[in-house]
């Protein structure tokens, strides 16, 4: 279902509730199992419903309208993690991990500490966000999130 809900009903973003309700039931007399049993239009007319489900729950339809401005970039390792303490937040909301001079390595090591560091003013000069957490299989995700 990844398919643009307001495309699959066939309406604006803009359409107020009326409208949405009325391409629901046009389509639905045109796709639905009891009335045009061919089995493709069974499966059209679930991704039908599904759009209608969340488009006319006003709730539903602010979350959905919010995640759809926004791309994200993962990238994930299967390594050891993070330890915790860089993974907390500091005063200024930023985590630890992306502290200038901050680094996972043993101590001792020359110009270590600014991977993280350099990600993360790359991602705040474009407008994006970062964040790390720790996977519970092990390793760890790093997310970019990018307002569209």
């Amino acid at each position: 279902m990844g398919e643009n809900l307001y495309s699959v009903l066939g309406v604006p973003k803009s359409a107020s509730s009326e409208q949405i309700r009325r391409a629901y039931l046009e389509l639905a007399l045109k796709y639905h199992p009891d009335t045009n049993p061919v089995k493709e239009n069974a499966e059209i007319f679930l991704v039908i419903q599904h759009a209608y489900d969340v488009l006319s729950d006003q709730v539903e339809r602010k979350l959905y309208d919010e995640s759809i401005k926004k791309s994200f970039i993962i990238i994930e390792d299967n390594g050891k993690g993070i330890p915790q303490a860089l993974l907390q937040f500091n005063e200024n909301g930023i985590q630890n991990i992306f502290i200038e001079n901050t680094t996972t390595k043993d101590t001792g090591l020359q110009n270590s500490g600014y991977g993280c560091y350099i990600a993360y003013e790359i991602t705040k000069r474009c407008g994006w966000d970062i964040n790390v957490i720790n996977l519970d299989s092990g390793g760890c995700r790093f997310t970019i999130t990018i307002s569209n």
